[in-house]
């Protein structure tokens, strides 16, 4: 999977029309204004911005802003989003991925909340990571999975051998309801072939019987990110 933060900072901006002094002191990384305020150590900062850097976040060019702070002991990135961006469900799963990398690899242990915002930073909408953990090789991200589930989930991945060979497997297992979405990137070739389709079929009814109790199943082809391109329901 491409690295997400790249695509995160390709639609980001600046934000105006704001007296800047009101959002903290500023630190800049090349094109990247961060502001932080009084509940972030200059040394927090240095740490996301650094990240930011080496993540991809700025390979689009272009000035962007964001803002570090915390309430109630959770992180809160603030980041201004491009108005056609703000309300896109496909996009919230990106920056659900990248708020993950952004606890994993500068916060671990700690809560973090990402904000879409206008370009006055207000904030639009809060969006929480998701939960992120490897099963037998596979690298799972999931919303709404038990604990429980997830071990069942290990013993199913051992029981049909499905585990990364050569090239690493990333998934997204998400509730919706009473089903589950089980989104998987899958190549172009594999998309519309029909010995696989049977072969996805087997997979996704012992997903439902052996670790979901029989609830509904759905099996998402993916492109990078997650996006849907074609659900097979069981």
């Amino acid at each position: 999977m491409k690295h997400v933060g790249i695509i995160v900072g390709m639609i980001m901006l600046i934000f105006s029309f704001v007296r800047c002094d009101s959002y903290g002191k500023k630190k800049t990384f090349g094109d990247l204004e961060l502001y932080y305020t009084s509940d972030i150590t200059e040394e927090e900062a240095d740490r996301l911005g650094h990240y930011l850097l080496e993540s991809g976040f700025m390979e689009s060019g272009g000035e962007k802003t964001v803002q570090l702070t915390k309430e109630n002991g959770i992180y809160q990135f603030r980041a201004v989003v491009m108005k056609e961006f703000q309300n896109d469900p496909d996009y919230d799963i990106i920056f659900r991925l990248f708020a993950c990398e952004i606890v994993e690899n500068v916060f671990p242990n700690d809560k973090l909340e990402f904000h879409c915002c206008n370009n006055k930073l207000e904030t639009i909408k809060v969006l929480q990571p998701f939960n992120k953990k490897t099963i037998n090789t596979i690298i799972v991200h999931y919303d709404g999975v038990s604990e429980e589930e997830l071990k069942k989930l290990n013993k199913y991945f051992k029981k049909t051998n499905f585990q990364s060979t050569d090239k690493q497997i990333n998934i997204l297992i998400l509730k919706t309801g009473e089903s589950f979405q089980f989104r998987m990137i899958i190549l172009d070739e594999y998309i519309y072939d029909a010995d696989y389709e049977n072969l996805v079929r087997d997979f996704v009814k012992g997903l439902s019987d052996e670790v979901f109790d029989g609830k509904p199943v759905e099996f998402h082809y993916c492109t990078d990110f997650f996006k849907t391109i074609r659900v097979l329901k069981i």
